[in-house]
């Protein structure tokens, strides 16, 4: 387990802000995602678009990297910008590792996180009590709540 991952996660998990820090500035937030999906975008030669529409969430935008067929249809590949810390994961693991590196090199330049997505799934056991609400790590930062 990756322990960075694990210490940001508990550094952010606060029992009383569920959906956001209270210090949370959105439009500045907003404005490092856009930047950093452009930069993603010229990296992967590929166009992508920052959806920002979120509300009752942990999380303030996404992005679709892709799509995979699966029994229930076509399921949607997603890159997931927490409000909390400059957090980020995907929603899928079987997005292929070079996509994966190509991410965290882009992240990493403009001061974002990226959680993996093994660590994001692990169990829940921070400062919230709800634990039938939030089972994951995932749930906590990176959910509609």
């Amino acid at each position: 387990m990756n322990m960075d991952n694990i210490a940001l996660l508990r550094q952010w998990d606060h029992p009383n802000e569920w959906e956001r820090p209270t210090s949370l500035i959105r439009a500045e937030l907003l404005a490092s995602i856009e930047s950093v999906v452009e930069k993603l975008s010229t990296k992967a030669k590929s166009e992508f678009a920052v959806k920002d529409d979120i509300e009752d969430a942990s999380f303030c935008a996404e992005v679709i990297l892709g799509q995979k067929k699966t029994s229930l249809g076509l399921y949607e590949q997603r890159l997931i910008f927490s409000n909390f810390g400059k957090m980020v994961t995907v929603n899928d693991p079987d997005i292929p590792r070079d996509t994966i590196k190509l991410i965290k090199e882009t992240l990493e330049g403009d001061g974002f996180y990226y959680i993996d997505f093994e660590i994001a799934e692990s169990e829940y056991d921070g400062a919230i009590e709800d634990k039938d609400r939030i089972r994951t790590w995932f749930n906590r930062f990176f959910d509609y709540l």
